[in-house]
């Protein structure tokens, strides 16, 4: 029966197919690889989380005990109308200063610029005709 069962089936590129039946193999390896990594690290993860429960739990308990050990005392709250209050009127003053230095500076940079724009034309004009006196010298050549 063994026998009346068999059957063969032809493979054309044999070392092909070996090849490629080994390549899938390794791949399988290497994502079975993966996974084991992975596994260990979720492991070592829920013992570090553990671990880190235990401190706290300690921590926890160590700052109960020292906070039952310190004397109790009312700390007053600084009133923060009072600071506000301070602390708004020097920024005032310092706002209407910068407010007046920069309109000097806008009427110094206007009175400037009418100048420079003036002094820029006649610049333009220069640069014009050296511009032109160059490109007659190519041409003549």
């Amino acid at each position: 029966m063994a026998s009346e069962d068999s059957l063969f089936i032809r493979i054309d590129d044999p070392v092909e197919f070996r090849k490629s039946l080994l390549e899938s193999s390794r791949n399988i390896v290497h994502g079975l690889q993966a996974y084991e990594r992975i596994k260990v690290l979720r492991v070592q993860k829920l013992e570090m989380m553990a671990q880190l429960r235990d401190v706290m739990k300690d921590v926890s308990s160590l700052s109960n005990r020292l906070n039952g050990q310190l004397p109790a005392v009312e700390i007053k709250q600084p009133e923060k109308r009072a600071a506000e209050k301070k602390a708004v009127k020097p920024a005032k003053k310092e706002q209407e200063v910068k407010k007046k230095e920069t309109t000097k500076a806008a009427d110094v940079a206007k009175k400037e610029g009418a100048a420079s724009k003036s002094s820029g034309k006649d610049d333009l004009a220069d640069l014009e005709k050296q511009l032109k006196m160059i490109e007659q010298k190519l041409s003549s050549l």
